[in-house]
């Protein structure tokens, strides 16, 4: 009744490898852990800008060249992108489960939440991902500080409340937000 191939979608990608140290980045990452652990996938990666898109692309070419038929990529505003990709690829028999990965930023996050929360809770598309996860990279500070600057925006706990989700992992805070 599930698929056996793990869907992953990263839809704020970058460029693969973290541009101030070129350590990995949350596609890499993904892929490796993918890869390591011998998991069949199909994975979705999503990058708005245009040189970062195509830096992304050489970058998983580079390291994961066999892998080309398993993964999807597009360049553009994954407000705009995620829900046709959610529609065109991802399969509802059988039930796929995977991950989604967002990768905060605080250019336009109210915006990302709300297309989150609306491939999360309405149909058709909510039976395709309602056994993907939702992983949120987040500055939780970020959000606290925009909202108390502009008071009508939503607290984090309303962004999360919105996906529709029951079950919320939440790790420990690091870093300084």
């Amino acid at each position: 009744w599930v698929d056996k191939t793990m869907t992953v979608l990263d839809i704020t990608a970058g460029s693969g490898t973290h541009p101030e140290t070129g350590k990995p980045g949350s596609p890499l990452i993904i892929m490796n852990t993918l890869e390591e652990k011998g998991v069949p996938y199909q994975a979705f990666f999503i990058e708005k800008d245009r040189e970062n898109f195509e830096k992304l692309s050489t970058t998983l070419h580079k390291y994961h060249p066999q892998c080309a038929g398993e993964i999807i990529m597009r360049c553009g505003d994954h407000v705009e992108v995620l829900p046709q990709l959610v529609s065109e690829h991802i399969n509802l028999n059988p039930q796929p489960l995977g991950l989604l990965y967002y990768d905060f930023t605080t250019q336009d996050f109210d915006r990302s939440f709300r297309c989150i929360a609306d491939i999360y809770r309405n149909r058709p598309s909510y039976r395709k991902m309602s056994r993907i996860d939702c992983v949120l990279y987040v500055s939780a500070t970020a959000i606290k500080r925009i909202r108390s600057a502009f008071g009508s925006r939503d607290s984090l706990i309303d962004y999360m409340y919105k996906t529709g989700k029951k079950h919320w992992l939440i790790r420990e805070p690091s870093g300084q937000h």
